[in-house]
């Protein structure tokens, strides 16, 4: 084999191992669609918007699998912190990603209690709307009502939820969508 061969092999190599990658990141974002946006986010933007194909660099491609072995190495301390500490029930991790925005690898005990009151409060909401005629109005009203015990919650137990101004807030749209799929899941409109 000549040293041309073997340098144009391992480039094809490299360049085959990150598009087959490209194709697993996009499969794991297609699995938490609609489900799990701080993770969708995640693995969204830990390809730092390079997406190899035929005629990527060996440098493009390595910067790339550089980036995704970060986003999948952080996206798997998430995965371990929330086994270990049974963050699974009720949605407590999800609310808590949720509440900061992104993932989170590390849990602090304030923000662990924000998520728990938040999933209490979300339950007491779709029990007591349970019990209302289904309806639009009813939702609105009810995802408001949800979106105001939010803001308070987040306020006494010290999280910030990025809207000091009015502006967007990530974390608030996150906990919007989750409680309007909630209330979709809770009563399955015909």
């Amino acid at each position: 084999m000549e040293y041309i061969e073997a340098k144009e092999l391992l480039e094809n190599s490299v360049r085959c191992v990150a598009m087959a990658m490209e194709q697993i990141r996009h499969r794991m974002i297609d699995y938490v669609m609609e489900r799990n946006e701080p993770m969708q986010d995640h693995l969204a933007e830990c390809s730092w918007a390079i997406h190899p194909y035929e005629g990527s660099t060996m440098k493009d491609c390595l910067d790339y699998l550089r980036h995704l072995h970060d986003g999948l190495t952080k996206a798997a301390e998430h995965d371990r912190e929330v086994n270990t500490k049974g963050l699974y029930t009720n949605d407590v991790a999800l609310i808590a990603d949720m509440l900061r925005g992104f993932i989170c690898t590390k849990y602090p005990d304030y923000l662990l209690e924000c998520a728990r009151d938040v999933s209490a409060e979300a339950r007491l909401l779709l029990l007591a709307y349970g019990r209302k005629k289904r309806s639009e109005d009813n939702r609105k009203q009810m995802l408001t009502e949800f979106m105001t015990k939010v803001k308070a919650l987040a306020e006494k137990h010290g999280v910030d939820l990025q809207n000091s101004r009015g502006q967007f807030s990530l974390p608030l749209a996150y906990l919007h969508d989750w409680m309007n799929r909630k209330y979709d899941e809770t009563f399955d409109f015909d």
